[in-house]
């Protein structure tokens, strides 16, 4: 028998449990890498219960069933010392719970999780819902009274922080109709509850980037990142490949790549040769069995606008529409439908929303909230160039139960609730400056939405650097209006001076108006003086345009109301939107025009284009631009029926033809473009 030297034993044992260790940590992150980052997929919305008033968290709502049971919304008790949501019953019979105020679309025969964190005992998870049938174009919901579909989980008690975790499947009965379900976080008994970090997860495809419309040359590439997960939230890595047609047009896929680090697909596709505006469709496509198992979605993704020589293009802007439905015999939408055809006969780049999309909606359910939404989106859908929005106060109103609501915008509208984007040497970004909770501060601005402060002081400090120039869009004006003035008012003021934000274009107020600010961080410019007017009343915008291109001004400039009503204390008379060119970096127009101004197309040929414009009696335009895409060739442009001069910007494919011309009141203009070689 050898004699087992105990120095050796050590090394022995010291090798091979570094070796174990090295082990378990590889099968520890093969694990997470199993896992997609349920921020990106959650179903809920203020999941980790950071947002809220004094009254509740936003998009939940505490109900007390038997004796005296509370529910409190706690700082510095959830997991990591962030808030959570407590249940604090009085004896043993008391009971309730904090609940979802929305209820959530779930599709037949798909696999779903609900899942986060507790401490206590007595802890339950409960979903409710019902059969729905919605029907948009009618406005008609109908819903079961009692409910169809019902699960109830109890969690494992646990005296400090645990995670949970419970699947289930929605049955193929509902197939026909959507299933609307509400989740309910119940606590009993006599010991406090807690939840934090709560998710719900299904089955899905899921566009990660881009989050917004891009803006893209021909033929070049774009970036996709995708998350495919089944319904425990573990990424399927088993797809041979992926479809992405552009409408009707199949696009080359350059590369495929599965990211373990971050389990999303990175996916690269060629653009279109064609300029257009495209919706984006991806499929992904599996071998074998897999493909009949597994029913993913096609998701009908953001548009993807395919444009080149973006250095001279106008943009249109408007703000507050207040949609309630999809009628047309309605007269709110009848005045939307037609600004939404002027601008596209004006042939902008892109479009911007500075929010209130939806009517006033405090104290509406689900199906008339959806109704809103659906109608916006139709509408809005006639649009011929991408459209940025961002939410305006009644966008996240209070729903039926009394509780600020945020889910509804950004599941329904589908955009994030602030995100930027380049266009040439421009920056523009979009922010929400909506009061947490509304709760008596229903129309004051405020900016407090949880890390939105971080993200935007390192986006304009990025674009500054870049150089570029700055665009802000959000919905509540920062002065004259009601805004809290809090040390985070001042914050977003210093940010916006900190870093030469040339232009704020804000909504909510119902009017035109600009005001300027002599920005103490900037280049000094001419010796203009600030100025809080009103164009309509003291002159036409072009008067102003000086003030956009003075390097040391901030001009924060509020855009009327395109179909709701006019503000009583307004003095803009009339419903209209915004329009911008830029040239090289320099602003060259910028005016309201009134919805009584109307742009017709008379021919729109190969070889010509005409148009006819009527104005109303609001006001005129010296100088109006207006772009025409014409084949390559040689051209002459005609203004009512005289020959005019234009500037002509090449392109690859077509050329744009710019002509200035002057507008006056009550008057009606015709310019034709036409190619004579």
């Amino acid at each position: 028998m050898s004699v087992i030297n105990l120095s050796e034993m050590q090394k022995y044992l010291k090798k091979y449990t570094i070796l174990l260790i090295i082990i378990l940590i590889g099968v520890e992150l093969n694990s997470a890498e199993k896992k997609v980052d349920c921020e990106l997929i959650n179903l809920l919305s203020n999941y980790g219960f950071e947002e809220g008033s004094a009254l509740s968290p936003v998009d939940w709502k505490f109900v007390n069933v038997h004796e005296a049971t509370t529910g409190k919304w706690s700082d510095n008790e959830g997991v990591n010392g962030s808030k959570c949501l407590i249940i604090k019953p009085q004896t043993g019979l008391s009971y309730g719970y904090w609940q979802t105020v929305y209820r959530i679309p779930l599709e037949a025969s798909n696999t779903y999780t609900i899942g986060g964190c507790h401490k206590g005992s007595e802890a339950r998870i409960i979903i409710k819902g019902a059969a729905v049938k919605y029907d948009p174009q009618n406005n008609v919901c109908s819903r079961s009274i009692s409910p169809e579909f019902s699960r109830q989980y109890k969690i494992t008690e646990s005296a400090n922080w645990k995670k949970f975790a419970k699947t289930f499947s929605v049955p193929n009965k509902f197939k026909d109709k959507k299933l609307w379900i509400e989740i309910k976080l119940m606590g009993a008994g006599k010991s406090l509850i807690r939840f934090d970090n709560i998710y719900l997860i299904g089955k899905a495809i899921k566009l990660v980037s881009p989050k917004v419309p891009r803006i893209v040359a021909p033929a070049k590439s774009i970036d996709l990142e995708l998350i495919a997960c089944d319904g425990a939230g573990n990424p399927v890595t088993d797809i041979d490949g992926w479809i992405v047609r552009a409408g009707n047009t199949e696009l080359k896929v350059l590369s495929k790549k599965f990211d373990k680090n971050n389990s999303q697909w990175k996916v690269r596709v060629k653009a279109p040769e064609k300029t257009g505006l495209y919706d984006l469709i991806i499929k992904p496509v599996f071998k074998g069995k897999r493909k009949d198992s597994f029913p993913y979605e096609i998701e009908k993704l953001k548009f993807v606008e395919v444009a080149d020589n973006v250095k001279f293009f106008a943009f249109a802007v408007f703000s507050d529409p207040h949609i309630y439905s999809y009628r047309k015999d309605n007269k709110r939408n009848r005045k939307f439908l037609h600004i939404l055809t002027t601008i596209n006969n004006l042939n902008p780049l892109f479009a911007l929303g500075l929010g209130d999309s939806c009517g006033i909606s405090n104290g509406y359910d689900d199906a008339r909230v959806k109704s809103m939404y659906d109608g916006y989106a139709r509408i809005v859908s006639t649009l011929n160039c991408p459209l940025y929005n961002i939410a305006g106060n009644h966008d996240v109103d209070k729903d039926d139960r009394g509780v600020q609501s945020r889910w509804y915008y950004t599941h329904y509208m589908k955009y994030p609730l602030y995100y930027s984007f380049d266009v040439a040497n421009f920056h523009f970004a979009g922010i929400d400056t909506n009061t947490v909770g509304i709760w008596k501060n229903d129309h004051r601005g405020s900016f407090n939405l949880p890390g939105q402060a971080e993200w935007l002081e390192k986006d304009l400090s990025a674009a500054r650097k870049n150089r570029k120039i700055i665009v802000l869009f959000f919905h509540e004006p920062l002065y004259g209006s009601p805004y809290i003035r809090d040390d985070k008012w001042k914050f977003l003021t210093e940010l916006i001076y900190k870093n030469n934000v040339k232009l704020a274009l804000e909504g909510h107020s119902h009017q035109n108006w600009i005001i300027t600010k002599k920005n103490a961080n900037a280049k000094s410019g001419d010796d203009l003086q600030e100025i809080s007017v009103n164009p309509d009343k003291t002159g036409n915008m072009t008067d102003y345009i000086k003030y956009l291109n003075n390097p040391s001004l901030t001009v924060f400039e509020q855009t009327t109301t395109c179909s709701a009503f006019i503000s009583r204390s307004s003095a803009t008379k009339y419903f209209g939107f915004r329009y911008i060119v830029v040239k090289d970096g320099k602003f060259i127009f910028d005016d309201s025009i009134p919805e009584s101004f109307s742009i017709k197309k008379l021919e729109d040929s190969s070889r010509a284009q005409e148009i006819e414009i009527v104005s109303g009696p609001e006001k005129s335009f010296k100088q109006f631009p207006l772009k025409f895409d014409m084949p390559p060739g040689k051209y002459k442009v005609l203004v009512n029926n005289k020959e005019s001069k234009y500037m002509s910007v090449p392109g690859k494919q077509h050329n744009k033809l710019w002509v200035f011309v002057d507008i006056p009141k009550k008057s009606k203009t015709t310019i034709k473009a036409i190619i004579v070689k």
